[in-house]
């Protein structure tokens, strides 16, 4: 006789894998103001602090763009400065940090950027290295953001 998974245990697992597929089908506020897109890019983190504390850690940490919206303790949405190398190839982007509690001292912060190319062969040629190093960045940027929070409980 097998075992079954409550429902609720079965999202948590699913979730555990970054950008999982009931992560990605959430709705994020960055898709209102950038609703053509070429590519979307997914990223999460499990984190061990409040949504307080974790939103107030990204208000500290975000700076690198317009502020499109926020609502407290839930999710801020920015257009991410289009600076060096990516500059060459993105036009336009726009990007939401949401925080999915899971408990009172425990969340999800979940990523999700959008981003429009320019046209052109150049262009083409350094969407991958963008991608991936646009990638690396806000892996990093996540990372900053749990330990800050985690380091202010």
């Amino acid at each position: 006789m097998g075992v079954s998974l409550s429902a609720q245990r079965q999202i948590e697992v699913m979730t555990a894998k970054l950008g999982s597929t009931p992560e990605r089908n959430l709705s994020f506020p960055c898709e209102r103001y950038l609703s053509q897109y070429d590519h979307a890019l997914f990223q999460g983190e499990s984190i061990d602090a409040s949504a307080p504390a974790v939103f107030r850690a990204l208000q500290q940490l975000t700076a690198t763009g317009d502020v499109l919206e926020i609502e407290l303790d839930r999710q801020l949405t920015f257009h991410l400065a289009d600076k060096g190398f990516s500059g060459y190839c993105i036009s336009e982007t726009a990007a939401t940090c949401l925080i999915v509690p899971r408990s009172t001292e425990n969340c999800r912060l979940l990523l999700k950027v959008l981003l429009r190319y320019r046209s052109g062969w150049q262009s083409r040629l350094l969407r991958a290295p963008a991608r991936l190093v646009l990638r690396n960045l806000l892996r990093h940027h996540l990372l900053a953001v749990k330990r800050m929070a985690e380091g202010a409980q």
